[in-house]
């Protein structure tokens, strides 16, 4: 006991450095100097490791990424190709859009340097930073974001439309496309619903970026970004509290895939539409729907003491049970008029 209770007091450790091992006379031998590192106590030790993690993930999101090359086809105009990125704002940590402007003409023997300009204006996601549910807590810990913003963003180059998620809701926003591009802040455009709790993994669809997907309490539901039509696609989940009861996702990615394989999505739209005889359209989603019945449930005691509350997990352990994936496909008729056919 002593000796661990000496351990947490902080101090000085001394050391020589290490000379040479030869055959040189005593005399003759340099004197060696001592040089001192400092002790900490394993709380020391732990918050060191923590503030480093974080400076890390700083870092890391703070530099440029995600990167969207769109040709910009002006023929009277000085710059090629507009370029699209998340990157931090220099004010605090919040992640979001960007753009940079590619000039025609380049100097090959000197640096190009391109200036950083806000493609998004301040919006209202902005107060509910921070304030996450408990699935976008678990995915940002998997992806080992330390950032607060936009995580990430969708893009649909024929018709300019951005789709990302941001706070508690998902917003949209047009730059590009037959809308030409903008030269100063755009507003982005809430996406509203009627689904009561957090919507997840927002995707636009290839084929009409007018409708969206998302995942609901683990089923994917589709909307419609102009009419507000929305309409759950799948019923597998039933919303339990209890988890043991509740074993069945769609469109979700299981824990293995996200902490392993670095794979946070679990369905796929159809990059081409169906044209039906009425002059409607048939749009498509692969996803995989998943039965965790057999895994492993583990409970973890909250991170917050106070909270005095345990989360329950299911966890496929080296060795045991993993989920049976189904991959299934999901058809959504479109009529004439651009609304959902029963």
């Amino acid at each position: 006991m002593a000796a661990a209770m000496e351990t947490e007091q902080p101090g000085l450790e001394i050391f020589e450095t290490a000379g040479r091992e030869e055959q040189v006379p005593r005399e003759e031998q340099p004197k060696l100097e001592p040089f001192y590192v400092e002790r900490h106590s394993w709380s020391q030790l732990r918050k060191l490791l923590t503030d480093t993690r974080k400076y890390h993930g700083y870092m890391m999101a703070k530099a440029p990424h995600d990167f969207t090359f769109v040709k910009k086809n002006d023929p009277e105009g000085p710059h090629s190709d507009r370029i699209y990125y998340l990157a931090m704002s220099g004010e605090n940590r919040e992640n979001t859009l960007f753009y940079s402007e590619i000039p025609k003409t380049v100097n090959k023997a000197a640096v190009l340097l391109l200036s950083w300009k806000p493609l998004l204006d301040l919006f209202p996601a902005i107060l509910d930073y921070g304030m996450y549910s408990r699935e976008e807590e678990l995915l940002r810990e998997r992806k080992r974001i330390g950032t607060v913003g936009i995580a990430s963003y969708d893009y649909h180059r024929e018709s300019g439309t951005f789709l990302f998620q941001a706070g508690s809701g998902i917003y949209h926003v047009k730059d590009g496309g037959p809308h030409g591009f903008t030269q100063q802040p755009l507003r982005p455009i809430l996406v509203e619903t009627s689904c009561p709790n957090i919507r997840m993994d927002p995707k636009l669809c290839p084929a009409d970026p007018n409708w969206i997907a998302f995942i609901h309490c683990n089923d994917i539901w589709i909307s419609n970004i102009e009419s507000r039509e929305e309409r759950r696609l799948t019923f597998v989940h039933n919303e339990l509290a209890n988890v043991e009861e509740d074993p069945k996702s769609a469109g979700v990615a299981t824990f293995v895939l996200q902490e392993e394989f670095d794979r946070y999505t679990g369905y796929w739209w159809c990059p081409k539409a169906q044209p039906t005889l009425d002059g409607g359209k048939v749009l498509q989603i692969l996803y995989e729907e998943n039965d965790e019945s057999e895994v492993e449930i583990i409970h973890v005691t909250s991170p917050m003491l106070e909270t005095r509350r345990t989360d329950s997990f299911r966890y496929p352990k080296t060795g045991t049970a993993n989920p049976k994936v189904t991959f299934k496909i999901s058809e959504v008729t479109i009529n004439a008029e651009g609304r959902m056919g029963n």
